[in-house]
């Protein structure tokens, strides 16, 4: 009787070794799963603001082509200018913004290279400007009959490699937003001259 009970007892410790073992487990799993489900998080809260900026400065860029082509009597150069600058002060309070909501923000003069724009960091580059936009882009206004067409293109320069680059961090996570070499945004004005 000894013998089966110490058998017993024997397997009951290794039962509950094994529960114990488990329930260690489980418990780092469970943790391991709050820390991936805080860091996905983190990774769609970055997303997220660098898509909404996407969006927002399209847009920004739109409205204000069209109503600087009023402000400035067609002249292509000066719309271009004062586009670049709202840019630029629409980046930088978009900054501010985004830094009151824990995020870090820095937009730097970047280059590209093979159109690798997932490589892309502010780490060592020189602050965004609005001469650096003005000089990489063109505004353009051609007229139609009663139609006026601007458009703003981002050339990226001679070698279109400049680009503005935005490097939004939450926590140990980062994304990249650009403006690329290339882009246009095109307005139709309708001015009855």
């Amino acid at each position: 009787m000894n013998a089966k009970g110490l058998v017993s007892f024997t397997l009951v410790l290794v039962f509950l070794g094994t529960v114990i073992m488990l329930l260690v487990s489980e418990g780092n799993s469970l943790s391991d799963i709050d820390s991936a489900h805080s860091i996905l998080l983190q990774m769609e809260q970055i997303n997220s603001q660098r898509t909404l900026i996407e969006s927002n400065l399209d847009f920004f860029i739109s409205k204000n082509l069209e109503i600087e082509f009023y402000l400035k009597d067609k002249e292509a150069e000066l719309i271009g200018k004062s586009v670049n600058t709202k840019i630029f002060q629409f980046l930088e309070k978009k900054k501010k913004l985004l830094e009151t909501d824990g995020f870090q923000i820095e937009c730097c003069k970047g280059k590209i290279l093979n159109e690798n724009y997932n490589s892309l960091s502010c780490a060592g580059k020189e602050n965004l400007t609005d001469v650096f936009l003005q000089t990489n882009s063109k505004v353009i206004v051609m007229k139609a009959k009663e139609l006026y067409f601007v458009t703003y293109i981002y050339t990226g320069g001679i070698l279109k490699n400049e680009i503005p680059v935005c490097e939004i961090c939450l926590g140990e996570f980062c994304n990249v937003f650009t403006i690329p070499a290339g882009y246009e945004k095109t307005v139709v004005v309708l001015h009855g001259k």
